[in-house]
């Protein structure tokens, strides 16, 4: 730890981590996702979130995936920018957070975690503001969207516990 002129302590190691993570998470989300269908961007943008999440807990984790949501949007344009998805965002880093900040690496809190993001922020939350956005009926939009949460809730849980078991074991987290 170091001390700056204020006297308040700075974690330089954790700022490099977490702009790190960030940016690769903004590589993810803007260079090696790949787009199965135009409503569905395959990505694994959640991955350095998660690892933030579990290494510096909800605030730091939200705050870093709100970070790459609006650097990805800032260098790389689609679309109109929407808050809500910044919002989305951060709840979906401090969920991660929530779920595997300080607990024990099993595969209730992977699947909880995973669900959370998914199913109730991702399929519900980033559902409502493309219905807001477009116009469209939200149950009609959530038809489409059921199949990506398909595919990407059990990716999400697989991935998520291999980072946790893979940072335990190396004593990172």
């Amino acid at each position: 730890m170091n001390t700056n002129e204020n006297g308040t302590k700075t974690d330089i190691l954790m700022l490099t981590t977490i702009g790190l993570m960030v940016a690769m998470a903004v590589v993810f989300r803007s260079y090696l996702a790949i787009m199965v269908t135009p409503q569905f961007r395959l990505s694994f943008e959640f991955l350095p979130i998660a690892i933030i999440a579990m290494k510096y807990g909800p605030w730091k984790a939200g705050t870093a995936y709100m970070m790459v949501d609006l650097i990805a949007f800032w260098l790389f344009p689609r679309g109109i920018y929407f808050p809500g998805f910044t919002f989305t965002a951060f709840l979906a880093g401090s969920a991660y957070g929530f779920f595997l900040y300080k607990k024990p690496t099993n595969n209730l809190n992977a699947a909880l975690a995973a669900i959370a993001v998914v199913v109730f922020i991702q399929l519900g939350l980033e559902t409502l503001w493309l219905s807001i956005m477009f116009g469209d009926a939200y149950m009609v939009l959530l038809g489409g969207r059921i199949i990506r949460t398909v595919i990407m809730l059990p990716l999400q849980f697989v991935v998520i516990k291999l980072a946790a078991t893979g940072m335990r074991v190396a004593k990172l987290a």
